[in-house]
């Protein structure tokens, strides 16, 4: 019962539009007939906006992926001059024993 109602007030509110638009055309607030330089315009403008937005879909969904590189790489140099710096007095110190220790080697043969 309820929907047939609504169809029943949709109708009518069509029929009138319809009517209304049909005794004042110039009250619809469109212009009627469109000159064929503003469609190829607004076709320009939508095939823009289109490549606009696939550029941008693009840039979301590549940029965060080159960032997460980019930022493991940066991470990963970091670690390592941090890594060197502490481990180098202790790698030279590691060194300089060896040597002196093939050089003891060296002199009781």
């Amino acid at each position: 019962m309820k929907t047939q109602i609504f169809i029943e007030n949709d109708q009518l509110a069509w029929e009138s539009l319809i009517s209304e638009f049909a005794q004042n055309p110039q009250q619809s607030g469109h212009e009627d007939i469109e000159s064929d330089e503003d469609e190829s315009k607004d076709e320009e403008d939508e095939d823009e906006e289109e490549e606009e937005t696939g550029l941008r879909k693009f840039a979301k969904l590549v940029l965060p992926h080159v960032a997460l590189v980019l930022l493991t790489c940066t991470y990963t140099v970091i670690g390592a001059l941090i890594f060197y710096s502490v481990e180098q007095p202790h790698e030279q110190m590691m060194k300089e024993q060896q040597v002196s220790c093939l050089g003891e080697r060296g002199k009781n043969k």
